[in-house]
């Protein structure tokens, strides 16, 4: 009995009851929540203090990279200047732009070396002739130098190296050539870029030297024991730089801060900079009467030259040219003065700049050949132009040639046709004469009289035009003469001139019989009123051109070719003024253009105009005068259709066109010439 109950009893007492545990539970969770906390609070404190140490590590390890570069520079730098792509401080610092050491960047001039700066046996790098060729005297030459740049990105202190271009051209040294002991003998530093760019200059990637980074900055002093910040703008000049790198992280909730400096002195006194450059001095020759090449001597050390020109005063327009190049050719238009000026540079030096200015001929003399010579008496001479607008004119009056066929001059390039021109032109007693001008330059009398020959109706577009030509078909069995003449087509020049030339082939002859029609090109070639021209021929020739664009043969002469040479205004393009008639000319009439005259801002003057009825005494007065320069610098004689034969009329120095030999029936006056 008692053995049972106590068993019973055991049995009662033994574990905890619901109730308990109710009671318990609670107790524990707040006794492990408190471990827990206890325990996220020493481990917190841990990784706090580990990330404050690694900081603050970081910070020192960044500092003594920097203080490492720092001794060995040369120089402290305010700028790298423009970069080559991917290095520049733009586009993400991939672009070209330059670095400045305004904020949070430090640039050093760092000296080039065959191997490690660290290695005992490392050797500097110099430049080939600068003053010295490569060899035993190498050493008194400009160091070659590269540019080491600790900039930020995305809170990220980076290191970039920056190698200026260099070669070996041992046979013929430019200014970056470098001397070296062998073809394998290069420069230890290499390009670097953002990582992940392959271009070639990227020989490896920028270094990341520390994270976490808020601000880098710099103070500038002019020896180790100064006090007194020289600012960015006085790098070039200091000695000693003092550092400070801030930095912030946050850990386990907590943020926190680092900031250390350091203060250190370069070691280095070399000069990494050239010697400065001396000034070019600038000539110029006129190889062409519509270009200047200006040229001058090589600077010796210059890297580059900085030219900028402008033309009659307007604005600069600026170039670099490498340092291999010496000269420099512009183009321009008659008359106009082009200034010039020429600095040489280096990188680190900029020579004062030379100067020079030319100005082009307004005309260029024709070298007249074999017996030919300038008639003088008042006329022109004989000379040679472009106009702005691109169109070749020629003046003159010549005499005493070979009365065979024979070349009176010739024109330089740039001033030729494509292909061979015809022109009718005036000769002596007052008779019709053909001139050609070749496609190598030629002038070349063909017909006439050798007593006295005009070339002041000869212009035409040359092969140099910019203009894009539209062929004309032909009709009633005419065609293209070829055999090395100009086909006959036309365009629009920039004044809206409508400009036709070339050498066609007579199919159908008879009076009023279509040759071409402008309506297969554009209604904006047509004129407003017919249009008469000399065709250049066998004998007298000339042809019309109608509203309606139709080109047509006129004239009694049936010759085998025309040369269809013509300058007009189409439509309403051009201000006309109106010329008074002397001695009872007049206008011809509705259907033809009256006598009017016109300049375009190239110095063309254009007289339209059909006139009958007047005085036809040799030297009377048709109609004038034109105002001051709207004349020629000399009496130009014209070469003109009247009443369907030859006619000639002169432009005087006075302004009036007088009359040689016309039939007051009609005379046509469309020509056109350019006045000074």
């Amino acid at each position: 009995m008692h053995f049972l109950l106590t068993n019973k009893r055991r049995q009662k007492t033994s574990g905890f009851t619901l109730i308990e545990m109710l009671i318990i539970a609670p107790i524990v969770i707040i006794a492990l929540s408190g471990f827990i906390a206890l325990m996220i609070s020493v481990v917190g404190k841990v990784l706090l203090t580990r990330d404050q140490s690694a900081l603050s590590y970081d910070t020192q390890n960044a500092l003594n990279r920097i203080e490492e570069d720092t001794r060995i520079s040369a120089k402290f730098l305010t700028t790298t200047g423009t970069l080559p792509s991917p290095q520049g401080s733009d586009n993400n610092f991939t672009g070209t732009a330059a670095f400045t050491n305004t904020s949070n960047t430090l640039i050093l001039n760092a000296l080039a070396t065959d191997s490690n700066p660290r290695d005992y046996d490392r050797w500097l790098m110099y430049y080939d002739n600068q003053p010295n060729p490569c060899g035993s005297t190498e050493t008194a030459n400009r160091v070659f130098s590269t540019k080491v740049i600790y900039y930020i990105k995305s809170n990220t202190l980076w290191r970039r190296i920056y190698v200026p271009d260099w070669n070996l051209n041992t046979g013929s040294p430019d200014a970056n050539t470098i001397c070296t002991a062998s073809s394998s003998y290069y420069p230890w530093q290499q390009n670097s870029c953002s990582p992940g760019y392959t271009a070639s200059r990227c020989k490896s990637e920028d270094e990341r030297v520390m994270d976490n980074v808020s601000s880098l900055s710099v103070q500038y002093f002019s020896d180790s024991n100064s006090t007194t910040d020289l600012g960015a703008s006085g790098a070039g000049s200091a000695t000693t730089i003092n550092v400070t790198i801030a930095s912030t992280k946050t850990t386990a909730g907590n943020n926190f801060t680092s900031s250390s400096s350091l203060r250190v002195t370069k070691l280095n006194n070399i000069n990494t900079d050239a010697s400065p450059l001396d000034t070019p001095v600038v000539s110029d020759t006129q190889p062409r009467p519509d270009e200047v090449t200006f040229s001058w001597a090589g600077i010796l050390s210059a890297t580059n030259y900085l030219v900028s020109y402008n033309i009659n005063g307007g604005t600069w327009t600026n170039t670099t040219l490498s340092s291999s190049t010496t000269s420099f050719t512009i183009d321009a238009d008659r008359g106009d003065t082009i200034s010039i000026k020429v600095a040489a540079t280096n990188g680190s030096y900029t020579s004062g700049y030379g100067t020079d200015a030319s100005t082009l001929p307004l005309w260029t003399d024709i070298s007249l050949q074999g017996t030919w010579a300038n008639y003088g008496s008042g006329y022109n001479t004989a000379q040679f132009t472009k106009s702005a607008s691109g169109r070749v004119f020629l003046k003159g009056l010549v005499r005493n040639g070979a009365a065979a066929v024979s070349t009176i001059g010739q024109l330089p390039e740039g001033y030729r046709p494509a292909g061979r021109l015809v022109f009718q032109v005036g000769t002596s007693a007052n008779v019709s004469g053909r001139i050609d001008v070749d496609s190598d330059g030629s002038i070349i009398f063909y017909a006439g009289s050798t007593s006295w020959v005009g070339l002041d109706t000869i212009s035409f577009l040359p092969s140099s035009s910019q203009y894009s030509w539209n062929e004309l078909p032909f009709y009633n069995s005419w065609s293209n003469w070829l055999g090395g003449y100009e086909s006959v087509h036309a365009t629009l020049d920039d004044r809206g001139r409508v400009n036709m030339q070339g050498l066609a082939k007579a199919g159908t002859t008879t009076l009023g019989t279509v040759i071409n029609k402008l309506s297969d090109v554009s209604s904006s070639y047509y004129p407003t009123t017919q249009m008469i021209f000399p065709a250049g021929g066998n004998g007298m020739s000339q042809f019309r051109v109608y509203t309606s664009g139709d080109v047509v043969k006129h004239g009694a002469q049936t010759s085998s070719y025309m040369g269809l040479q013509a300058l007009y205004y189409p439509t309403t393009t051009g201000t006309w003024t109106s010329l008074p008639f002397q001695n009872s000319w007049q206008n011809y009439g509705t259907g033809f253009p009256t006598l009017q005259y016109t300049k375009d801002t190239d110095n063309v003057v254009t007289v339209r105009g059909l006139v009958k009825s007047g005085s036809t005494t040799g030297g009377v007065t048709i109609a004038g005068p034109l105002p001051a320069g709207y004349r020629p610098s000399g009496q130009a004689l014209m070469a003109v259709a009247s009443n369907d034969v030859f006619g000639r009329v002169d432009v005087t120095t006075a302004g009036n066109i007088i009359v040689q030999l016309v039939s007051n029936a009609w005379v046509d006056l469309d020509f056109s010439y350019i006045a000074d």
